[in-house]
């Protein structure tokens, strides 16, 4: 499972953004640098977070699993799942807020 892990991981944080971000640039390049650094900073946050709460918010939010699944995928309980879900949800948001004021 570590190998599985490992790929999850790589192929993620190696990851394009989806074709719908990609379409709805604008010609406006301060814009295109603006949204650039929000993408950045996203997967900064995500790529910071612990493994757990990386791949449960990735399962969640990303790949837009239900809670049920996530939990059978990762053998765990629903409650757990939430848990490990909203606390990334926090670090994350915390990572932003710090990248933002500049702090890291």
């Amino acid at each position: 499972m570590g190998r599985n892990r490992q790929r999850r991981q790589k192929t993620f944080s190696d990851a394009e953004m989806p074709e719908s971000a990609a379409a709805g640039k604008s010609s406006d390049p301060y814009t295109e640098v603006a949204e650039a650094q929000e993408r950045q900073m996203l997967w900064r946050a995500l790529n910071d977070l612990p493994e757990k709460e990386r791949i449960a918010v990735i399962l969640r939010d990303i790949e837009g699993l239900s809670t049920s699944e996530v939990a059978a995928i990762l053998q765990s309980s629903e409650s757990t799942v939430r848990s490990q879900v909203s606390r990334a949800r926090v670090r994350m948001r915390d990572t932003i807020d710090q990248l933002i004021g500049g702090q890291l």
